[in-house]
């Protein structure tokens, strides 16, 4: 059977088609994902005679395949490995009907490691690290050619690799055998460089677990065969981790046994990727809230909620990504909504280091991390289109000013978040309390236990350490939404005089007009009874809106623990009916993923 293999020169990811017509692009439709900006792609398809492919460019899109211009069509001859640009992505298409021959080649190209070919005298040299080849400025005078490490000839310019490796727009590309005079074997290379130095900040994934950022070719793969258990970071009963030579024809890396591996890590803490990690696009939303907010409950409202509503509202689906890391989630939604009595929905506060955290590896150190849980979000009209959710239960004690220390950074998921959602506790605010007035709730009779409110210095703290860690300047601002969720809405909607929208529409889209709408209204309210949160909230972000939310929909009732003997307030799980809790994230994924989530 053909089989296209795409070796994306950017990230060193390897994809493999046995299919035609297929598309080789960035976005998530394309099924052979290539590292380039914007929605640029080419469509690889069976030529004429069924012996050869055809690369076409998609959009109009610039493309060059040895150093030619790619007008219509350019024929792939088959068994040799060929450079193609399109727009400022580079990668390696090589098809064959050999697919061992094939695997083994490909397990031989290393990304970021490359062998140039010497314009003074003749020889090849390397290999060099992307780093020093960027940071050379004689680089295009002193060296004609550039290889990747384990590729047969030449296949680009210095110039273009320089490009390349800056992220910019690659100038033209040369095939080596069109330049005649240079036709020397490449050297066996070496294993005694030093690998690249990996500090965390940039790349295109980032780890839910530890936060920090990396490539594709960085991940680590997780041995397979019995006989390699142990790891020099995690201890003797996990299993190696490992930087993969050897890849089956699958694409699967192989461990030293020869077993394939289909699972993989982290390059920094070594923790276990979810399935599926590096075929879907991640979001990291981070739910920020005061002590005894209400954050677990709302998460599990969530859950449940869009998990129920999300196909008969937008035609998509949500599903579990990670069952075995969700588990604890999972539980805690399935006792608030499948329970007989509060006593059995009853959640207990999340402890500061407890069920909660684990500690895991990063810069070097153990420290007690939340654990992440992953939920995929996809369109039922076209599979390719999916993304994949990261959300975690902080305890509210990590968002305190004086929390946030190197052995327990609890909540640095704030500076890498793609959507912020801040949980208001109206039942802590003493303005809000006489807005509510006279009231039977648990929370809010007159000898209930007073909580200190300190949601203000919370909401600061939460914009200092955004704009320590991204290291903002003075009145900078973040271009990521913050929802600024105003809970138990159940107390205190109908004290409003005016009514609240819904915000979807017939056709399942997200109506931000009337998102807006809303967000004025009780934008209205919270700076009458709380103006100092809105304003630290907008002069964090440039983009913030504020939403009413009930995760239970009714009052809590008071039952009798026979555990402690003591009396505590909790669901009734006969009476709970979720109001808008889906609203603020609904409107977040509609603002990063439109084709999923559609808005007008």
């Amino acid at each position: 059977m053909r089989t296209l293999f795409i070796y994306d020169c950017r990230t060193g990811e390897i994809s493999l088609s046995r299919t035609y017509p297929v598309q080789v692009g960035s976005s998530l439709s394309s099924p052979l994902r290539v590292r380039m900006s914007g929605d640029a792609g080419v469509f690889v398809a069976t030529g004429p005679t069924g012996l050869s492919f055809y690369v076409q460019t998609k959009g109009g899109m610039a493309g060059e395949a040895n150093g030619r211009p790619i007008d219509n069509v350019y024929p792939i001859e088959p068994m040799k490995d060929r450079m193609l640009v399109v727009g400022d992505g580079m990668f390696i298409a090589y098809w064959t009907e050999d697919e061992t021959s094939a695997g083994a080649l490909m397990a031989q190209y290393e990304r970021g490691k490359w062998f140039l070919y010497e314009t003074a005298t003749g020889e090849w040299k390397g290999p060099f690290a992307q780093a020093a080849i960027a940071a050379d400025p004689d680089i295009e005078r002193r060296f004609a050619w550039a290889s990747l490490a384990g590729v047969r000839k030449g296949i680009c310019s210095i110039n273009a690799l320089k490009r390349l490796i800056q992220d910019s727009v690659p100038s033209t590309m040369y095939a080596m055998e069109e330049a005649g005079q240079l036709s020397p074997s490449l050297p066996e290379q070496s294993n005694a460089e030093e690998e690249e130095t990996l500090d965390g900040s940039s790349g295109r994934y980032t780890c839910p677990v530890c936060w920090l950022k990396f490539d594709a070719g960085n991940v680590l793969s997780i041995a397979s065969h019995p006989d390699l258990m142990g790891d020099p970071v995690l201890g003797r009963d996990q299993m190696l981790r490992f930087l993969a030579k050897r890849f089956n024809t699958l694409g699967q890396a192989l461990d030293e046994k020869g077993v394939p591996c289909p699972d993989i890590a982290c390059p920094f803490c070594r923790c276990k990727l979810p399935p599926a990690f590096l075929e879907s696009r991640e979001h990291v939303f981070s739910i920020i809230g005061a002590p005894a907010a209400g954050k677990s409950y709302y998460l599990a409202s969530l859950v449940h909620e869009m998990e129920n509503n999300l196909a008969r509202k937008f035609a998509a689906a949500w599903r579990d990504a990670d069952p075995t890391g969700n588990s604890m989630l999972n539980d805690v939604t399935y006792r608030l909504f499948n329970s007989n009595t509060p006593e059995e929905a009853y959640l207990s506060k999340t402890d500061l280091e407890g069920a909660l955290y684990s500690e895991f590896h990063r810069h070097g150190r153990l420290v007690k991390l939340p654990k992440p849980f992953v939920y995929a979000v996809s369109s039922l009209k076209d599979s390719t289109k999916i993304t994949s959710l990261i959300f975690y239960d902080n305890a509210g004690e990590h968002f305190e000013p004086g929390r946030n220390s190197e052995e327990s950074p609890g909540a640095q998921h704030v500076s890498i978040a793609d959507g912020l959602f801040f949980l208001f506790d109206p039942t802590t605010s003493a303005p809000f309390r006489r807005k509510i007035g006279e009231n039977a709730d648990p929370q809010l009779v007159a000898d209930a236990p007073k909580r200190v409110d300190q949601q203000n210095i919370i909401m600061t703290e939460t914009a200092v350490r955004i704009s320590t860690i991204l290291n903002l300047s003075p009145g900078q601002k973040i271009d990521k939404p913050l929802a600024i969720m105003l809970g138990k809405s159940d107390l205190w909607l109908d004290k409003l005089d005016e009514k609240l929208q819904s915000i979807y529409t017939d056709d399942g889209r997200v109506d931000h007009e009337k998102v807006d709408a809303n967000s004025e209204i009780l934008r209205r309210l919270m700076m009458e009874l709380h103006p100092s949160l809105c304003t630290t909230a907008e002069t964090l972000s440039t983009c913030v809106r504020y939403f009413a939310v009930s995760p239970l929909g009714c009052s809590p009732v008071e039952f009798m623990d026979a555990a402690s003997n003591s009396t505590k307030i909790g669901p009734d799980p006969r009476k709970i009916a979720p109001q808008r809790v889906c609203d603020p994230t609904l409107w977040v994924l509609s603002l990063l993923e439109p084709d999923i989530i559609p808005f007008i």
